[in-house]
């Protein structure tokens, strides 16, 4: 019996026919750079407007800056003050073969040293504290001076050179401001009291600022604390007591002395005519 052999033949496209069915893919890849390529020109017009911007900004402030400059180099010699509003004159000094002077434009003028008078007036005694941080005070007029000193825990007041009492603090210095009086005040113990032209006043809890000569001098104000209240001290004669006194002023004439109290929840207003 013959037996039939039947042979299976593998068929190859054509190159032509494989080439056509690749097509599509071609067309596939073009579609998709027509897409792309609207972002990249997006991207270039959004980073570009960027970088513009960012100019554009810098230069505003460079001329900002550089405008600043020149209005500081043209008008360096008269600068207004922000906050006193008045002309502050600033004097450019040149520097010449025999140093620093002022320039042509100052009023300043020179002083002859023998114009200079000097005094040695005193020498300090021995034993005094803290000379470096020497509390001194001079009268209006530069007549008298005084200062404060003491040891061992001790102060007290030289006047003039005279050493005063010692006390164990002193608290304050003021002159008179026709500079003929003097008061200071001290604490001594658990008490405090005001020292006028050497003479001690009442004996207070305490004493409190403002206090001062009246304009004609004539007189002493300041507020003190005792066991009645809050008093005004007028020299050694005192107010009413209250709960709390505002601090004292004189008024604008300098004639009247004002001030204001409480008591409870009253307020009170005080006047007194110092010259008539």
């Amino acid at each position: 019996m013959t037996k039939l052999i039947v042979k299976k033949k593998k068929i190859v496209a054509p190159i032509a026919s494989r080439v056509s069915k690749v097509a599509p893919i071609t067309k596939a890849t073009s579609t998709s750079a027509n897409k792309i390529k609207p972002l990249v020109q997006y991207n270039l017009f959004f980073g570009g407007t960027t970088v513009f911007l960012g100019l554009v900004f810098f230069f505003i402030l460079l001329t900002f800056f550089l405008g600043n400059i020149v209005t500081l180099y043209l008008f360096k010699e008269s600068i207004v003050h922000p906050v006193a509003k008045e002309y502050i004159w600033r004097v450019t000094p040149i520097e010449t073969a025999n140093g620093l002077v002022a320039n042509e434009n100052s009023t300043l003028t020179s002083v002859d040293s023998s114009s200079w008078n000097e005094s040695e007036i005193m020498t300090l005694p021995d034993g005094v504290d803290n000379i470096a941080s020497l509390n001194f005070l001079s009268s209006p007029d530069g007549s008298q001076f005084a200062y404060v000193t003491g040891s061992n825990n001790r102060a007290a007041v030289s006047l003039n050179g005279v050493i005063g009492p010692e006390y164990d603090k002193i608290m304050f210095m003021i002159f008179s401001p026709d500079s003929k009086r003097f008061a200071y005040g001290v604490k001594s113990g658990d008490k405090e009291a005001v020292v006028i032209d050497g003479e001690i006043q009442a004996l207070q809890d305490w004493i409190f600022p403002p206090y001062f000569f009246t304009p004609d001098s004539k007189h002493f104000v300041y507020k003190a604390r005792n066991s009645e209240g809050d008093v005004l001290m007028f020299d050694n004669q005192s107010g009413s007591a209250y709960d709390q006194i505002y601090n004292q002023f004189m008024s604008d004439d300098k004639k009247i002395l004002i001030y204001y109290a409480r008591k409870d929840n009253k307020i009170f207003q005080n006047t007194l005519e110092i010259a008539k």
